[in-house]
């Protein structure tokens, strides 16, 4: 220090003057020299010397240098978050504006290892680009401080500039991005896959990527041949066992609660939840059951609930089957009413594309209810003197077995069967009309008679079917309009 304040302090070499003051910490209030010489001109070198000369937390002074300054203030040393709250307060981003270098207090709060603050600078700024690619790198070795203000996850003491929301950031980020080019939204998402905040990067996926992006097939795979094919960009690099467990346990969920009942089922059968998805995929085909054939929402559904069923029969074959954890259709019931249901609502979905084509589809749409086996009418297919003395022999046992098939319909197939009911009313009240037009015309004896039994046959399957639906062993929902309309074509099959 006596060397310094003899010889250095006033010498005319500006580099015996920094010597002194860089190693020797002697004068902490000094003017650093070479500042008007061009030595020491820029900010970089100015703030390279500042942190030379200051201490960082924590910091310990050698022995010989604490001894030294507790009779005086030679080797003392500014902390280096002093130099920090400079820039940053007293400074601020106006000071550092020069109208050259847009970037300016940028680069000072990196220089000062301020990078949570450089970060939020740059998006207070509207440099949402640079800002993002900034945190990504920094983030990626490690020196940013992140975690989302809604969870309470910052470290206890970090003020608010010290902190940056990472996947708050990401999200706001590839959002525009998401419809244009999932893949690449996928890979800004991924990089944030090592965070604590499981939570957080599990959202981006299934709210963000999979629930805003059309291109399922891009990000997760498809279904071809009633097999799940995990061919995507997400099983590719999370694996496919996670891949399907955010699918069971996130994604498909998330597209159920926003309506979006298609893209739930495709994701439930992607990530093997059979179990559930016959629920919902029931549940959707009722929604859009009594419409035409060229509805395009119902095409769909019909397509994906046949691919449904024999994707669950190749159960076993799902790429995440080794886990455990695929769920047969039946899996969570053993009783199979899951797949009792969708395979009903999937029949009741063709009888009514038959339905709607008109007399010519009227018997594709009796098959297809015979299929489903929820009318009493199996039982009555008998022709001619077969057929009275099969009433005659009762039917009680069948008409049992139907109820109980009833009884384990879930409500939102039940809801639909009066209406059921009375389509195949209509047709039974045309084929009887039909009939007594060609009973009228000459014909043969025989053939009059062949007729007048079929006549029988079909008020008798109507008077049955009217009768079993207003049986009060039946539980059903009422609809008064449906019955009234339903009693009318009953009358005019009587006349």
């Amino acid at each position: 220090r006596q060397e310094y304040d003899l010889h250095a302090k006033t010498s005319t070499d500006i580099y015996h003057q920094a010597m002194f003051l860089m190693a020797g910490h002697c004068d902490q209030n000094a003017t650093m020299p070479g500042q008007t010489t061009g030595v020491n001109a820029s900010i970089e070198d100015y703030l390279w010397v500042k942190a030379v000369l200051s201490r960082g937390a924590g910091e310990q002074l050698p022995s010989w240098m604490a001894e030294a300054s507790k009779s005086s203030n030679m080797f003392a040393r500014t902390p280096f978050e002093t130099i920090q709250s400079v820039i940053r307060k007293e400074c601020g981003p106006k000071h550092f504006t020069d109208g050259q270098d847009p970037f300016l207090y940028t680069k000072v709060l990196l220089f000062t290892q301020q990078f949570e603050e450089a970060v939020n600078h740059l998006y207070r700024t509207e440099k949402q680009l640079e800002a993002v690619h900034l945190m990504l790198a920094l983030d990626h070795y490690g020196l940013l401080r992140t975690g989302p203000k809604e969870r309470g996850l910052r470290l206890s003491d970090v003020p608010d500039h010290a902190n940056v929301d990472i996947a708050e950031r990401i999200y706001q980020y590839v959002l525009p991005m998401v419809p244009v080019d999932p893949t690449l939204a996928f890979h800004y998402i991924f990089l944030l896959e090592g965070i604590p905040d499981r939570a957080s990067f599990n959202k981006l996926i299934s709210e963000t990527l999979l629930l805003q992006s059309s291109g399922l097939e891009t990000l997760v795979g498809t279904i071809h041949g009633g097999a799940p094919v995990l061919n995507g960009v997400i099983p590719k690099f999370l694996g496919v066992h996670r891949c399907c467990k955010l699918l069971r346990e996130e994604a498909a969920d998330v597209m159920a609660q926003r309506g979006r009942f298609e893209e739930s089922v495709k994701l439930k059968v992607l990530g093997g939840d059979f179990a559930n998805g016959a629920v919902l995929l029931t549940k959707t085909l009722c929604r859009h059951m009594n419409r035409k054939s060229d509805n395009r929402e119902k095409s769909k559904v019909v397509a994906l609930a046949d691919q449904f069923l024999v994707a669950s029969d190749r159960s076993m074959q799902h790429p995440d089957a080794n886990s455990g954890n695929v769920f047969h259709i039946n899996q969570a019931d053993n009783s199979g009413i899951n797949e009792f249901n969708l395979k009903v609502a999937l029949a009741l979905a063709h009888f009514y594309n038959s339905f709607h084509q008109g007399p010519s589809g009227y018997q594709s749409a009796l098959q297809y209810m015979d299929r489903a086996n929820i009318l009493p009418r199996r039982q009555l297919h008998a022709k001619g003197s077969q057929f009275i003395q099969h009433r005659a022999g009762g039917d009680s046992q069948e008409l049992e077995e139907l109820r109980a098939r009833i009884e384990r319909l879930k409500p939102c197939v039940q809801r639909g069967l009066p209406e059921v009911c009375l389509c195949v009313m209509r047709i039974l009240c045309y084929q009887y009309k039909q009939n007594k037009t060609n009973l009228a015309i000459a014909y043969t004896s025989q053939a009059n008679q062949q007729r007048n039994n079929m006549l029988l046959l079909l008020r008798s399957q109507a008077s049955a079917l009217q009768r079993f639906y207003t049986s009060p062993n039946i539980s059903i929902p009422i609809d008064a309009t449906v019955n009234a309309e339903r009693n009318r074509l009953e009358t005019t099959m009587r006349s």
